[in-house]
């Protein structure tokens, strides 16, 4: 090891520990000994869409088409992320097919 950076001194190595909380999966690197640290506490369940959400995620389907997910969250459901826009499109197509697949 290089002289000029800090030697880190580990007595134990680290645990790493898959945690359940209200149903999402939280992945924490915890010391021994440690505690966990607080963006890893602040997980909590995804709140499910409102019908005005979806109302407006579609109008931003029509506009942007189905790549563009931060546009039509910064545009149309400025209340979720552009990962939760994908999310919900995904599950969205997923019914729409096997609505389609059911009516065949």
């Amino acid at each position: 090891m290089p002289a000029h950076l800090p030697r880190k001194v580990v007595t134990r190595p680290a645990k790493m520990a898959l945690s359940r909380r209200e149903g999402t999966l939280t992945m924490m690197i915890l010391a021994v000994g440690g505690k966990a640290s607080t963006s890893a506490q602040e997980c909590r369940k995804g709140t499910a869409w409102t019908e005005d959400e979806h109302r407006l995620f579609l109008l931003g389907l029509e506009k942007y088409g189905k790549v563009d997910w931060k546009s039509i969250s910064r545009n149309f459901v400025i209340s979720r992320t552009p990962t939760q826009v994908a999310s919900h499109a995904q599950k969205y197509f997923i019914r729409l097919d096997s609505i389609n697949k059911a009516r065949r």
